[in-house]
């Protein structure tokens, strides 16, 4: 796990599943409901994972009120799969969008 050092009102958390097959818990959902989202505007939230695990956030940021534009969920490669990756420009684009700098998507 990289050790990340993030400007003040950002927080990274990384959730790991231990060795168990990507796609077979529902751990990433089950931190996301243990995070209390400041009240837009400003609040922006990104994930990135294996894709099956990233669908379901797709509910919990329509329960956290977030709207088009206050959230990316990527994910950017599927098990079984092969090629598929995070590039940079993936993360570029999340941060740009984080400290509001203007970017085209």
């Amino acid at each position: 796990m990289q050790d990340l050092e993030c400007p003040p009102g950002f927080e990274i958390r990384w959730i790991i599943r231990g060795g168990r097959p990507a796609g077979s818990t529902s751990e990433l959902v089950s931190e996301a409901k243990k995070v209390s989202l400041p009240p837009s505007p400003g609040t922006y939230v990104w994930f990135g994972g294996e894709q099956s695990a990233i669908k379901p956030l797709r509910a919990w940021v329509k329960e956290a009120g977030l709207v088009a534009g206050e959230f990316d969920l990527t994910g950017y490669w599927r098990h079984g799969k092969h090629g598929n990756q995070l590039t940079a420009g993936d993360v570029l684009h999340a941060v740009k969008h984080m400290l509001h700098i203007p970017h085209r998507d």
